[in-house]
């Protein structure tokens, strides 16, 4: 008797990673406080920056006080000035040319022109996710429906990022990518909907 033919199942839709910090580093706080030091906590930066940039300024000082450990072994606060000392070993490498800063964003260098990818938010908020990495998600849904209501299109892109809710930051950030996508003319808005433009 004849084999029974199989429906042919369409392969399931690639899952994009999801943003994950790595371990901190091992550190102390002399490391954050002394100037003589700069060379290590730049180090930890510029890796860190390199491997899962763009990222946050705000998200990548608070791991490089995580990898700092006072005398007594405890966790170190962050505070103005362990902030302010994190800030100017950011200013340091993008003065040396080895990371970027764009708004309140640290970029590995070269990354961000002709960039398309974007990952799941993790436990990212969505005001710490670049507006260029919104902006990919949202040309990803552009190009799968062609022309889509603002609205529906804020909340289709929120939730490939993985965010349940359009809540009030959320759409803020949304709006953003929806805003950079229409000023770069890789798509337009037309009464209330958004359109993707095809590109010859």
């Amino acid at each position: 008797s004849s084999a029974t033919l199989q429906p042919v199942e369409s392969p399931p839709k690639p899952r994009k990673p999801t943003f994950q910090l790595p371990s901190p580093e091992s550190g102390t706080e002399n490391d954050l406080r002394d100037p003589t030091r700069t060379h290590i906590v730049a180090a930890w930066l510029k890796q860190l920056v390199d491997d899962v940039g763009p990222l946050h300024e705000d998200t990548a000082y608070r791991w490089l006080v995580q990898s700092a450990k006072s005398t007594d072994g405890e966790t170190v606060r962050m505070g103005s000035r362990l902030k302010g000392a994190c800030s100017r070993v950011a200013d340091h490498l993008v003065r040396q040319d080895t990371i970027e800063r764009h708004g309140a964003f640290l970029w590995p260098c070269a990354l961000r022109p002709g960039w398309t990818s974007w990952r799941l938010a993790g436990d990212r908020k969505a005001e710490h996710i670049s507006p260029e990495e919104v902006r990919n998600v949202v040309a990803a849904v552009l190009r799968g429906a062609l022309a889509i209501e603002r609205d529906e299109l804020l909340r289709a892109t929120a939730s490939e990022l993985g965010f349940q809710r359009l809540a009030r930051k959320v759409r803020a950030s949304m709006e953003q990518g929806v805003t950079m996508l229409v000023a770069e003319g890789r798509a337009e808005e037309v009464e209330g909907s958004v359109r993707w433009v095809r590109r010859e």
